[in-house]
């Protein structure tokens, strides 16, 4: 029976005491959480073996962290005391791994760093399916299950798990504070702080999602305010103790405890007002709300994704329709207080992302977390709702809709996994491995660490030249910064305004030079081209086509005046 083991109740307003101290006291049924337990430990494994994937800022926090065992300090380029990297638990974990697996190798490092990252990446399904089985009136377990389905096999948590960010982490906290919402008691505040403080450990934007989870509590809590406050404000104190000791550090030794990567990320050329107005803009909500259900860095609507035009159209239809869900189900007359907190979440933190204008990949898991719980609170709700209305449903059964539903959600949940992983599968080798490591390594052989290079691309390049890197949009170069901000320089004009050593370009910026291009070609020399598109082509399939083949081609550039009769490659 699905209902075994399940605490009863008639509704799911709210968890009575019983469900709390079964949320809290009393653990899954055996085998279901051994399963899910195998299940969301083999997926990011069998991702890491299948891709080897390593992201391109995992590069950029590994060098600060290797810098600092070094005894160059917590900075990517030594002798600059800038804050190049966003998340605290990334730099320090990585600095540990590092250290423990004697310095060896940037591969022994990160995939010791994995199993960490593995171990929170499935404690946040657990923690968010065991609330799901506590308060499901029917069909618990269905319920918990069909929400770690679509959690394990969604790649952009799975990927952000294991190639080298901090995004395991973050869905760890989350899910906790998560599970912490909307409690007849909010008694348990420390739990709460503790959280919290683990949001903001992750990245400075979990302040972001504290509030979105604090004003959806408040809203669509149970208990009395007054002292669903008290707890609220004893959960914020405490994490601002929690948080503290990085604060205090950062802003002592880099003069801000503000990163400079979170700087960088938003566009200095626009105003606060260009700002606000992006969160009125309809057609860019729509398009971050969509976001969280699609791949990384891939749009359906581009029908540049995928070749098969039908399962293209299929998976065009189940993100738009689950987003919009999503969206609007907190709106919904119906009794589910938790899974209505969890889209109205989805929606604050949508908002959020209209302000950068385009939310980067990496952003979007918590995001996606947050929309799952409420679609899978809300099919379940709304087929107890409708089993009212149907007489030909017996009553304690699914509606039959709702199977297929699911099964829908499940199926393109799955495939979209597989596709992109594929995809990024292709990209470390082809991309990654096979250029931009080639690029950092050509660098290191014909260059001086004290030269610099200015790109766009900082990690693998940055990473493996070991030389100064100044890069494009400035994530560890304020000077970058300021002249946008200040002087309105762009990407290219930049180059000339700070002249540095060596320019790595990749083909399509080079296309968008413009009357520029000129003065590239008089002041520096192409040295090399590094052109993996005929790898590319021997691939039969490629999800993603237009993602990969921006990264294709890239060339290296050296300043005239610099070049002798001796440089040879």
């Amino acid at each position: 029976m699905e209902n075994a083991g399940a605490p009863s109740s008639s509704t799911n307003d709210s968890l009575s005491t019983s469900q709390r101290s079964a949320l809290f006291s009393s653990p899954f049924p055996r085998g279901p959480l051994t399963a899910l337990l195998v299940l969301a430990c083999a997926v990011p494994l069998a991702y890491s073996f299948y891709t080897d994937h390593i992201w391109e800022d995992s590069f950029i926090t590994l060098r600060h962290s290797e810098n600092l065992l070094r005894g160059d300090g917590l900075v990517f380029n030594p002798g600059e005391r800038v804050h190049g990297f966003t998340s605290p638990i990334n730099v320090l974990l990585l600095a540990v791994c590092s250290l423990l697996t004697g310095q060896t190798s940037y591969v022994a490092t990160f995939w010791l760093y994995r199993l960490p990252c593995i171990v929170a990446f499935v404690a946040g399904c657990v923690l968010v399916a065991r609330r799901l089985w506590a308060q499901t009136p029917t069909h618990p377990l269905l319920c918990a299950g069909a929400f770690s389905l679509l959690y394990v096999f969604d790649l952009k948590m799975v990927a952000f798990s294991t190639n080298g960010m901090e995004t395991a982490f973050m869905l760890l906290f989350l899910g906790g504070a998560l599970s912490r919402l909307n409690l007849e008691d909010p008694s348990p505040w420390m739990a709460r702080g503790l959280y919290w403080g683990g949001l903001m450990w992750s990245r400075p934007d979990g302040c972001v999602y504290i509030a979105a989870l604090t004003v959806a509590d408040l809203l669509f809590s149970p208990g009395v305010r007054g002292t669903l406050l008290a707890s609220l404000a004893k959960s914020a104190l405490l994490c601002a103790v929690v948080y503290l000791p990085w604060f205090g550090f950062a802003w002592s030794y880099y003069g801000s405890p503000i990163p400079q990567t979170v700087i960088a990320k938003g566009p200095a050329e626009l105003g606060i007002g260009q700002r606000i107005a992006g969160a009125f803009d309809f057609f860019l909500f729509m398009e971050c709300a969509k976001s969280a259900f699609c791949p990384i860095y891939g749009s359906f609507d581009e029908g540049r994704w995928l070749d098969n035009p039908l399962a293209l159209g299929l998976l065009n239809f189940l993100s738009r329709g689950a987003s919009m869900f999503c969206l609007i189900y907190w709106m919904f007359p119906v009794k589910d207080r938790w899974g209505r907190a969890a889209s109205l979440c989805f929606v604050f933190i949508t908002l959020y992302f209209t302000f950068m204008r385009f939310p980067s990949p990496w952003y979007l898991p918590p995001a996606t977390l947050l929309a799952l719980v409420a679609l899978t609170c809300g099919v379940f709700e709304l087929s107890e709702v409708s089993l009212v209305r149907s007489p030909t449903v017996p009553q304690g059964r699914l509606h039959p809709l709702a199977y297929v539903v699911l099964v829908l959600l499940i199926g393109g949940q799955i495939t979209l996994c597989a596709l992109n992983a594929l995809e990024m599968r292709i990209r470390q080798t082809e991309i990654e491995m096979g250029s931009r490591y080639e690029i950092g390594m050509w660098l290191r052989h014909h260059g001086r660490p004290t030269e610099s290079v200015y790109l766009e691309p900082l990690g693998y390049v940055g990473y493996f030249s070991g030389m100064h890197m100044i890069d494009w949009p400035g994530l560890v170069a304020p000077q970058v910064v300021k002249m946008r901000r200040e002087r309105q320089i762009g990407q290219f004009a930049m180059i000339f305004a700070i002249r540095p050593d060596w320019v790595v370009l990749r083909k399509r910026e080079l296309e968008l030079f413009g009357p520029l291009r000129e003065q590239l070609d008089r002041d520096y020399a192409l040295e090399n081209v590094f052109d993996a598109t005929r790898q590319l082509e021997q691939h039969r399939l490629i999800p993603g086509k237009s993602f990969l083949y921006v990264d294709a081609v890239f060339g290296v550039f050296r300043r005239r005046d610099l070049r002798t009769d001796d440089f040879r490659y």
